[in-house]
């Protein structure tokens, strides 16, 4: 659920950021979205792939909300050619230069990288927790 609360507020603050850097990352316009949710192809951990899965359909909610379809993809299936928001520790992430290696446990970074938004954090999964 964290990890929701965390995607939620990152694109919440996106619009004020945009303003304080001076450029703009254009999402959406209008009734037209190129973007697609990308999330890691395996993080080894069921728990983390649910989490992040969970994550990635409340985006697409917030997205289908608003009368737009945006694709959830495995970043071994992404479209290359069309922006992404990349959850997790993909390989855009590490390509971005995002170490989460020394963040705080259950802390995220995010980057905006040409195009792309990645959000990227330091999950684990508590001692006894199977979801």
């Amino acid at each position: 659920m964290r990890i929701v609360a965390c995607v939620i507020a990152v694109l919440s603050g996106l619009w004020l950021d945009g303003l304080a850097v001076g450029q703009d990352l254009v999402i959406a316009d209008g009734d037209r979205c190129e973007y697609q949710i990308v999330l890691p192809d395996d993080t080894s951990q069921a728990v983390i792939d649910e989490s992040l899965a969970q994550a990635a359909d409340v985006l697409r909610e917030m997205f289908l909300a608003n009368g737009l379809m945006v694709p959830v993809v495995k970043e071994s299936q992404a479209d290359k050619q069309r922006p992404g928001i990349y959850l997790g520790a993909t390989n855009a992430a590490r390509r971005a230069g995002l170490s989460t290696d020394n963040l705080p446990v259950w802390t995220y970074i995010w980057k905006t990288s040409g195009r792309d938004l990645v959000i990227a954090g330091r999950d684990w999964v508590a001692p006894g927790q199977k979801r």
